[in-house]
């Protein structure tokens, strides 16, 4: 008899929705110190589960698709999905590119929207950035296949976040459990993470 709702937003906004008691949980990548929108004063606890690292992805019907070796400056001109502007991800996007040589892409659509995303793949000879946990799933699903690209590294810890002046409650306790058995099959584990 628990109502789960699940909301979808940035740190800038989920954070003080935490802090005000109106969310029990917050999960996805953590905060650095170099985030602007890390919480200040708020009695936040971020416990992190894996490191998220991205890839490079496109649709099953892409000829990319049965490439065994391909180069980054091959796909340069193609049409893009990048992470928005606001994401932690964009940061290593950039960096990607920079480390190659190369600018972002010029045609390009930025969009964090899973759906979306593998819609337009799907309906595209679109290339696309994803997280390596994300991108794994649809490649065994059979929806999208992961490029051997290299040089795409972690852009993030991904983690949960709940207040530390707050015990969880009962029903909230179980889904972090369950936070952390999944997150301990996925992306590179870190030391210290339970």
């Amino acid at each position: 008899d628990v109502v789960v709702t699940v909301r979808v937003g940035s740190n800038a906004l989920l954070f003080p929705a935490l802090a005000r008691g109106e969310l029990d949980v917050v999960v996805g990548v953590l905060p650095d110190d170099s985030d602007p929108d890390a919480p200040g004063s708020e009695p936040l606890l971020h416990v992190p589960l894996y490191r998220e690292s991205l890839c490079v992805v496109v649709g099953r019907q892409n000829p990319l698709a049965t490439r065994k070796r391909i180069g980054l400056a091959e796909l340069h001109g193609a049409d893009w999905i990048v992470p928005t502007r606001e994401s932690l991800a964009y940061p290593s996007v950039r960096a990607f590119f920079q480390k190659a040589g190369l600018p972002l892409p010029a045609r390009r659509t930025e969009s964090v929207s899973i759906l979306t995303n593998l819609e337009l793949l799907n309906a595209s000879d679109m290339v696309a950035l994803m997280p390596h946990s994300a991108a794994q799933r649809f490649d065994q699903a059979g929806s999208l296949v992961v490029l051997p690209i290299q040089g795409l590294g972690a852009f993030g810890v991904v983690g949960y976040t709940v207040r530390s002046d707050r015990e969880p409650t009962a029903s909230t306790q179980v889904l972090l459990a369950a936070l952390r058995e999944a997150g301990a099959g996925l992306g590179q584990r870190l030391d210290g993470v339970p």
